[in-house]
């Protein structure tokens, strides 16, 4: 059903600065799914993920570089 609607796989999940009962949660869900998708998804701190990815691929919001620029709809009405 997927497949053709992404062209990209994901080859790991960053899961960043969850508390210690979250992500012990989380994990336990994650005993469910198989080994090559439980080795995919990563628990990291803030300063991992930004060795990880690189400070120009991350928000400004979690301290990172990427500059985004997001355009708003323009809306016109005929009246």
């Amino acid at each position: 059903m997927w497949q053709d609607a992404f062209p990209c796989r994901l080859r790991s999940i960053l899961v960043i600065g969850l508390s210690v009962t979250t992500s012990s949660f989380i994990k336990l869900f994650l005993n469910v799914l198989p080994q090559k998708l439980r080795k995919r998804v990563l628990f990291v701190s803030m300063e991992e993920a930004s060795e990880i990815i690189g400070k120009d691929y991350i928000p400004p919001s979690m301290n990172g570089k990427l500059k985004l620029e997001i355009n708003k709809p323009t809306f016109t009405t005929n009246m």
